[in-house]
């Protein structure tokens, strides 16, 4: 096992390729995410997305659980570009 900062890796791995790779499909996928509150808990990923299509390209809906299973009333969706994320903001905020 090798160590490069608090992770450990094994000398197979492409620990280099697969961890930068990452780190830049998340780090420009911020602005293009908006948090969404105050969902009622029937409210599944898939009717989320159907709502927010309408705004701009969603690229991920992730309706949000407690350990237990139980929905929180909450998700995150990662848009296609910011534009359609600010776009969603405006738009949803009076919904």
């Amino acid at each position: 096992m090798k160590r490069r900062g608090s992770n450990y890796y094994s000398e197979e791995e492409d620990y280099n390729e697969d961890y930068y790779s990452k780190k830049r499909k998340m780090s420009d996928g911020g602005l293009r995410t908006v948090y969404v509150g105050n969902l009622a808990w029937s409210v599944g990923w898939q009717d989320l997305k159907d709502l927010m299509k309408d705004v701009g390209q969603v690229e991920h809906v992730e309706v949000l659980e407690y350990r237990d299973g139980r929905k929180t009333g909450s998700a995150v969706v990662r848009f296609k570009t910011e534009e359609a994320a600010e776009k969603a903001i405006e738009e949803m905020s009076i919904i």
